[in-house]
């Protein structure tokens, strides 16, 4: 007697007619009514809002400091700025055409509007699949190490304060030591991940593979045992559709991880992996000036003969002084004389060239193929290697090719069909079990 192919329990006339709708946009008829308050206005009022908070609570007292500058005989009013905001408040309600709550909640928790809409709406109508992977990339490089990053910069910005505010060598030369030393890490961890293997392009491998061996995915794109059984001569509608959904995530992730190896491959070929090493160069170059300006601030703090100066320098032309001495040059009305500021001027004349050496090289290696790009390739030919791997496993248990799971998937009605075109759609005809091309 011949073996039974699994695809003989299968009776398609128990599946519903009424067939599943494909994924859709609303249209704009469909959308909830919203405030006629222009979205333009509320996003300047609730930016204007949380500036002035932010300012407020960790910069200055600029209520306070306004009207003491625009009206020094009215600072008797900040007294009262409680019935002050309390007036504009009301102003808001009276002006605002449309739910009062909606626009008050919207000011006031503008913060995550922006994270959970604003951002996401803004990539979505990009229509760039790219712009989700800068932005998923630049979250990635932002929470990489959070806690050692919060810690070093929170330091930072501590040893900055005593600088800015004491003239005792107990408190400015620990601080001052301090940001020498994070600068050098800086520059070594910028350089490093410059010519290094992509933090993030493995985070998305290791996101990959751990997604597929998950006991969860496994289970949910593998056939149940108790549908081999040969006891089973046609799927009851239940049996069905546990067949019919194992079938479809097992399709729908395969079609996903071409998809991710696909966009991640054009990602690579795109500007953005430029234009984020471009921006860790500049930032780099604003820590060192920022660095360096605080260097010769405390040098200043605690023996000004060290400098030789007329009158005491105000910051900005110590800024000056400090940009310049990257590039072995100078500005008139200080000048170093003691052993520190010159030691100060000759380190900060060794950082200059080998900031722009490591710029040179960096933009020599972009600029031809190198090891980093070799490893890039490979490791999305390793993400099509797991999506083949994933089909392999399909074609063992359903005895199907993806292709033809497809199809049959939409003679059951299965919402994963829609999910696949959308897909495919936007990939070459040639990427999707491309051996050779895995193999290269």
């Amino acid at each position: 007697m011949p073996e039974r192919s699994i695809w003989d329990k299968v009776d398609i006339s128990i599946v519903s007619a009424e067939a599943q709708p494909a994924p859709s946009e609303s249209s704009p008829g469909d959308r909830p009514r919203l405030p006629r308050l222009p979205f333009w206005l509320m996003d300047l009022i609730a930016g204007l809002a949380w500036a002035f908070v932010v300012i407020k609570l960790f910069i200055a007292d600029i209520d306070r400091e306004f009207i003491e500058a625009v009206a020094p005989s009215a600072t008797w009013l900040v007294d009262y700025r409680f019935f002050l905001y309390l007036g504009l408040a009301v102003i808001l309600a009276v002006t605002i055409r449309g739910p009062f709550w909606f626009a008050v909640g919207y000011i006031a928790f503008f913060p995550l509007v922006l994270i959970v809409w604003k951002i996401p709406r803004a990539i979505y109508r990009s229509g760039s699949w790219i712009v989700f992977l800068a932005v998923l990339n630049a979250v990635a490089s932002f929470f990489n190490n959070f806690r050692l990053n919060f810690v070093s910069k929170a330091l930072a910005v501590f040893a900055i304060l005593g600088i800015s505010l004491s003239t005792s060598p107990v408190i400015v030369v620990p601080a001052a030591s301090y940001l020498a030393g994070l600068l050098a890490v800086t520059y070594f961890r910028i350089v490093r991940n410059s010519f290094s293997f992509s933090r993030f392009l493995r985070l998305q491998q290791n996101l990959i593979v751990r997604t597929l061996e998950s006991k969860v995915v496994l289970q949910m794109t593998s056939l149940d045992e108790t549908l081999k059984s040969d006891a089973i001569v046609k799927f009851d509608s239940a049996q069905l559709e546990k067949f019919s959904q194992s079938l479809g995530w097992g399709v729908l992730a395969n079609y996903v991880i071409y998809f991710w190896a696909y966009q991640l491959e054009q990602y690579r070929q795109s500007p953005a992996t430029v234009l984020f090493n471009a921006l860790s160069y500049v930032w780099l170059f604003v820590l060192t000036v920022l660095t360096f300006t605080m260097l010769n601030l405390a040098v200043i703090h605690i023996s000004p003969e060290q400098f030789g100066f007329a009158d005491l320098p105000s910051t900005l032309r110590v800024i000056l002084y400090s940009m310049s001495s990257l590039f072995l040059s100078g500005v008139s009305g200080l000048e170093a004389v003691g052993d520190w500021a010159v030691g100060i001027k000759i380190a900060a004349g060794f950082a200059g060239p080998i900031f722009l050496g490591t710029l040179g090289l960096h933009l020599l290696f972009s600029a031809r193929p190198s090891r980093k790009d070799a490893e890039f390739s490979a490791t999305i030919a390793s993400i099509r290697r797991k999506a083949g791997d994933v089909e392999a496993r399909l074609s063992a248990d359903f005895e199907v090719s993806a292709e033809e799971a497809l199809r049959r998937l939409a003679e059951l009605g299965h919402f994963a069909v829609s999910w696949c075109l959308f897909f495919t759609k936007r990939m070459p005809d040639d990427f999707v079990g491309d051996d050779d091309a895995v193999s290269q």
